[in-house]
């Protein structure tokens, strides 16, 4: 908190009042455009989430319900610490490093040199879901030609077989099922995390690959749409500070 006399004395520079309302205009310009722009988001995002639960909610035509580790390999490819020899480089792959649906960055370790959870082998097209505090959704697929990457055993690498197609397996992690599922399994105070034997027990409606494809493609879309509006309220965001620093610098320079 401040003080209300500390705020009384405040100084800042006092253009004149047709200059004044000009830089009024634009800020409340910029604010009207930021609010749209979030109402899209908030818009794009709840279609989003409906589409996914009416669309998982519906049984397949043949009524088949499956669990993940029916149609997918969960931790398949592990590293032991005898792993031999330990001076090849890795890129390292954290829970910091997943963002939503992306991985933001990796680090490059020699193996012998990096953490000691750096266990998990991971390959194109796998999906990683970190299992702690799921409730962040920070989940994510692997869109590489790399074959040094290795995960946290802090992440669950989940690796699609035929019959799911893996950008629709990563829309499932992100339905409300989901987070309710996970939030029933979590253990623990400080850290809350599921284990890999949750998300191998999870179970789906699975309908057809061509269905799959279908319902994926819309996703990725609205998922695409959306992370646009965003980037658009930032940088109005950034373009109105930006604009009131430079007003600020001027009238202290006069």
């Amino acid at each position: 908190r401040t003080k209300f006399k500390e705020l009384a004395r405040y100084e800042f520079p006092l253009p004149p009042l047709e200059e004044q309302r000009r830089i009024a205009e634009i800020l409340w310009a910029a604010d009207r455009a930021i609010n749209n722009f979030e109402k899209l988001s908030a818009h794009i995002e709840n279609y989003y989430l409906q589409y996914l639960a009416t669309k998982l909610a519906i049984p397949s035509p043949d009524g088949r319900r499956v669990k993940i580790k029916e149609v997918a390999e969960i931790n398949c490819q592990t590293y032991s610490e005898k792993t031999t020899p330990s001076d090849f480089v890795i890129e390292y792959i954290d829970i910091s490093c997943l963002e939503s649906k992306t991985i933001d960055s990796t680090v490059k370790y020699e193996f012998g040199e990096a953490p000691s959870r750096a266990r998990r082998k991971v390959t194109n097209g796998d999906i990683l879901l970190s299992m702690v505090r799921p409730y962040f959704k920070a989940f994510a697929k692997v869109i590489t030609d790399k074959e040094d990457l290795v995960a946290s055993t802090g992440i669950c690498v989940v690796s699609p077989g035929p019959e799911i197609d893996a950008d629709f397996l990563l829309h499932i992690f992100f339905t409300k099922d989901f987070f309710d599922y996970c939030n029933e399994r979590m253990t623990g105070t400080n850290y809350p995390a599921i284990k890999p034997s949750d998300i191998a027990e999870y179970s789906i409606n699975l309908p057809s690959l061509g269905e799959q494809i279908e319902m994926a493609s819309l996703l990725s879309l609205l998922d695409k749409n959306k992370k646009e509006v965003d980037i658009h309220v930032q940088k109005i965001k950034e373009l109105s500070k930006f604009l009131i620093n430079e007003h600020l610098a001027y009238h202290r320079s006069i």
